[in-house]
């Protein structure tokens, strides 16, 4: 079985107890591994195929909040909130095999073993940094720049670096990763078509000039953020 990433420091005995109390769940495309309000009692580590995590906004309307991918994980807040929900919906994007780790059998690991305290430490300071970029992205970016950065992104999720790099969201999906509106999102892709970097067709936009994009994605008050470097 494919190990996440995140895993591979671990000691190989409580590696090994960790895969022993695991479980392995496969998911269909568009099938939920969990919805908005579900109890919360698991985290799963992607070992394949992509999912979106989606929100519900105050007049009803889905809203897709991030994009999770191969060796990521999800769900871990479960581990520390006993008796929590869940305030998120997880979709698989496409065919996706995750691994299940449930709270009780967590604890019971983390009780015995130093190491799998230190993964959760790890695994929560992830969460920390990256919502702290997105604030400060909030805070800080014009919005132009924040949609250029999530088609960045995930022109090299699903591109893997190479042109063309389709990728198959909506442009309300685009407006929820960015933060902003539907509106705003087909202004600014329109005019990246006028410039040749971008196609748009239904549920799929593709990314014909990856480095143009990342060259206007970098500039922040004329300096250089060097996450995308």
């Amino acid at each position: 079985m494919r190990q996440p990433r995140l895993l591979q420091g671990l000691p190989p005995d409580e590696h090994r107890k960790l895969v022993e109390r695991a479980k392995i769940r496969s998911y269909g495309v568009g099938e939920a591994v969990y919805q908005e309000g579900d109890p919360a009692d698991s985290l799963h580590f992607v070992l394949d195929g992509r999912l979106a995590v989606s929100v519900t906004s105050a007049d009803g309307r889905e809203l897709t909040a991030a994009i999770i991918e191969r060796d990521e994980v999800f769900g871990e807040l479960a581990l520390v909130v006993t008796e929590g929900i869940r305030h998120a919906t997880v979709r698989a994007l496409e065919p996706t095999e995750t691994m299940v780790i449930y709270r009780r059998d967590f604890d019971h690991l983390r009780q015995r073993h130093r190491a799998f305290s230190d993964l959760l430490v790890d695994m929560l300071t992830v969460r920390v940094i990256r919502q702290s970029v997105q604030l400060e992205e909030a805070l800080y970016l014009p919005v132009q720049t924040r949609i250029l950065r999530r088609l960045v992104e995930l022109a090299r999720t699903y591109g893997g670096g190479r042109e063309p790099a389709v990728i198959p969201l909506t442009q309300e999906d685009i407006a929820g990763l960015a933060g902003t509106a539907r509106a705003t999102v087909n202004r600014i892709l329109r005019a990246e078509r006028s410039r040749g970097t971008v196609s748009l067709e239904k549920r799929r936009i593709t990314v014909l000039d990856m480095e143009s994009l990342v060259q206007r994605a970098r500039l922040v008050r004329g300096t250089v953020d060097v996450r995308l470097v």
